[in-house]
C-alpha cells in the first residue's frame, strides 16, 4: 500500500510533464523560418517601421560598433534615422540556411 501511495503520484506527474510537452507549440520548419526572414526584409525595405519591429522579441538585444543596444533603443534610433528622411533603398541578402536543433540541446553556455 505504500509502494502504491508513492508510484501512482509519480505517474500522474509524468503523464502531466508529458501532456505539457506534446501540447508545447511546435518547432517551425526551415521554410517557415525562411519565410519569416523574407517577411521582415520586406518591411525592412519597404521602410515599414511598425511591421519591421513587430519581427523582434521584447527582449532583442545586439551588438552594433557602438556597442550593445536593446530593442527599445534600436527602435528609437532607427525611427529616428528614417525620420530624418534617410530610407532603405534596397535589401539583398543571401540565401538562408536554417539549422534546427532540438530545444533541449543548447548550442551554446547558459550566462
Amino acid at each position: 500500500m505504500k509502494l502504491a501511495r508513492l508510484v501512482i503520484p509519480a505517474l500522474f506527474l509524468i503523464l502531466r510533464i508529458f501532456s505539457a510537452v506534446s501540447s508545447a507549440a511546435p518547432c517551425l520548419s526551415g521554410d517557415e523560418i525562411n519565410k519569416f526572414e523574407q517577411q521582415a526584409n520586406a518591411a525592412y525595405q519597404a521602410n515599414d517601421l511598425p511591421k519591421y519591429f513587430s519581427f523582434y522579441a521584447q527582449d532583442f538585444s545586439q551588438f552594433l560598433p557602438d556597442g550593445r543596444t536593446d530593442l527599445a533603443q534600436y527602435r528609437k534610433e532607427w525611427t529616428a534615422y528614417i525620420g530624418e528622411g534617410n530610407r532603405v533603398q534596397k535589401l539583398s541578402s543571401r540565401i538562408c540556411t536554417s539549422n534546427l536543433a532540438p530545444i533541449r540541446t543548447p548550442r551554446w553556455p547558459a550566462t
